[in-house]
């Protein structure tokens, strides 16, 4: 904005006169900053950034990382451990998306990772004989002779949480840095 005014103030189209140091200065300075801040792109943090990067790291917290790292969904798991990635594939609206571009374009790459691990949740756990929780293998499944597509769906599932937490930690990563956190 300051390049702008400096360039209307300094360089009138409409007059023509001889070179001015005392204008050129305040221009050429104005030129600068504004190119290390595009450099740099970082500007004012926006507030609504922040708080959504604290509502996403309350549904994303260190429980649902553990769980996305490590868990094997050979085993039966609560199905509340499924609610943090659901939360977030239930969100919409310019609410949920960031103002800084670069930190949007990560959060749209996990986003995605997260509502296709929501779909293999959906395709391939099911409830247990047991109240709340659900397994990729159904009951009565024999343990010593688990159906080779069962397997891979345990694999799959394996798979997509482990990609989602490193994409996670890729994102947390950049979006501190980017909101100075």
């Amino acid at each position: 904005m300051a390049m702008v005014a400096a360039l209307v103030l300094g360089l009138s189209p409409d007059q023509s006169r001889p070179f001015d140091l005392g204008k050129a200065v305040p221009i050429a300075v104005a030129v600068v900053i504004w190119l290390f801040s595009e450099i740099g792109g970082q500007g004012a943090v926006s507030a609504s950034d922040i708080a959504l990067y604290q509502r996403i790291k309350g549904l994303i917290d260190e429980p649902a990382l553990t769980f996305l790292s490590q868990h094997d969904f050979g085993a039966s798991l609560r199905d509340s451990e499924t609610y943090p990635v659901g939360e977030i594939c239930s969100w919409h609206g310019a609410g949920t998306e960031f103002r800084d571009s670069k930190i949007q374009k990560e959060w749209s790459v996990c986003r995605a990772k997260f509502e296709a691990l929501n779909r293999l949740y959906a395709e391939k756990l099911g409830p247990t004989n047991y109240l709340s929780r659900l397994s990729a293998i159904p009951p009565g499944t024999d343990d010593w002779n688990t159906p080779q597509y069962l397997s891979d769906a345990v694999s799959e599932l394996n798979a997509l949480a482990s990609d989602t937490y490193k994409l996670f930690n890729n994102f947390d990563r950049k979006a501190r840095s980017r909101l100075n956190l």
